[in-house]
């Protein structure tokens, strides 16, 4: 389908959104084609379409609706448009031009953002940058990939930008259900999912084969591991300790445990006062009891203080979770 949209009518567009206080991502004008859309007459003004008409006699429609004054682009185009021609010769084509340089200065810095881009399982990662019109770009391009297309502002954008400065596991909620959340160098973005309660489908009885959990695997070790940049600590235990009923699984609504040092409190109430990142807590392995809500270790954070070694303890077990090299981790997917 062809449109006849000309350069006034790109010039009124850029005008428009200037007004409107757009970015410079929003000041492009009128594309010259969009799909199934092409619009063909974008270099020519009015003027200059209807005397190539008039010379070659040629009939044309006017849009009588293009000349009501109610509607707010008919104002800029019937009396604030002219008005800046009469002030300014040629204020419309300067005005299409600067918005085609602006586009280009725009891809550009879309360009250079996606360096701070990176995929992770269940959404992006932008890398602490105090350059905003790279880490907003970057942020954008991760919102569209999360199907935010709209309802979305700039201070959305401002928030998920000084999301960099607040405390460790800080979430923000942003439209269409997407979080953002400050971790060690960057922030996340993801779709915020249900917490994460497994059952006893994912039990494995306790032992030194140790686990394979989907995200995340866990190996245990008589003698110190090989230690690795992790944010996940290597953790030791006293293996006679362990009560005869300790199974390998994940998350159950309740769970308690009593953290080396500490008193008996709930996961959550654990997690959140660790600032532990949200989208991980229902991925992370955890040694409990079988039978109730008992949680022993959570592999790569913390142990139990009824599993801790003392002067007493004949056996050490080093346990070690590191994330899995396949590409796709989600338990829940089929």
């Amino acid at each position: 389908i062809a449109t006849a949209h000309h350069k006034n009518d790109a010039a009124e567009t850029v005008l428009f959104r200037l007004a409107r206080g757009t970015s410079l991502s929003g000041v492009y004008g009128i594309k010259g084609e969009r799909d199934w859309l092409i619009r063909p007459f974008l270099d020519w003004t009015r003027v200059e379409i209807e005397r190539y008409a008039k010379e070659n006699h040629l009939s044309y429609c006017t849009d009588s609706t293009n000349l009501e004054r109610e509607a707010t682009r008919n104002k800029i185009r019937l009396d604030v448009l002219p008005k800046l021609e009469e002030a300014v010769q040629g204020a419309a084509s300067n005005l299409v031009h600067f918005a085609q340089l602006a586009a280009e200065d725009d891809a550009l810095l879309y360009e250079y953002s996606q360096t701070l881009l990176s995929k992770t399982n269940d959404g992006y990662e932008i890398a602490f940058s105090n350059k905003k019109p790279l880490f907003t770009r970057a942020c954008l391009t991760a919102l569209k990939a999360l199907g935010v297309e709209k309802d979305y502002t700039a201070k959305h954008l401002d928030a998920v930008f000084l999301l960099q400065t607040a405390e460790r596991g800080a979430v923000l909620c942003l439209p269409q259900n997407v979080m953002a959340e400050r971790c060690e160098n960057a922030v996340a973005l993801y779709i915020k999912k249900e917490e994460v309660f497994e059952g006893k489908a994912d039990d494995k009885k306790f032992d030194k084969n140790g686990f394979d959990g989907g995200r995340y695997e866990v190996k245990l070790y008589r003698r110190p591991p090989k230690t690795e940049e992790s944010d996940w600590k290597i953790l030791k235990i006293d293996e006679d300790k362990m009560p005869l009923d300790a199974v390998f699984r994940f998350r159950k609504e309740g769970d308690k445990i009593t953290p080396f040092g500490g008193g008996t409190k709930t996961l959550k109430k654990f997690f959140n006062e660790r600032k532990t990142p949200v989208k991980e807590r229902g991925y992370l392995p955890l040694i409990a009891s079988a039978e109730n809500d008992e949680v022993y270790v959570i592999c790569g954070v913390e142990i139990s203080e009824k599993v801790k070694v003392s002067k007493e303890t004949n056996r050490i077990l080093f346990i070690k979770i590191q994330m899995k090299k396949e590409k796709n981790y989600d338990r829940n997917s089929s």
